[in-house]
């Protein structure tokens, strides 16, 4: 989607955490079971999440997600 070299380089969490770092969002906060994470993961959930309080149907969104069931 994006051209340069950062996914072969396999830089892409790198990038986020700086991108993390100049927002003033920490990586990882204190969690009740432990720590959680602002990482590709956690944006994933964050929006398909969303996209189902928005009244996106279950269908579409596990298409968007990738996933087959």
């Amino acid at each position: 989607v994006w051209g340069g070299s950062w996914a072969a380089e396999c830089r892409a969490a790198d990038m986020l955490r700086t991108d993390l770092d100049a927002a003033g969002i920490p990586y990882a906060v204190d969690g009740p079971d432990g720590p959680e994470y602002a990482d590709f993961h956690a944006l994933r959930h964050s929006y398909l999440t969303l996209g189902g309080r928005a009244g996106i149907d279950l269908r579409t969104l596990q298409e968007l997600a990738g996933h087959s069931d």
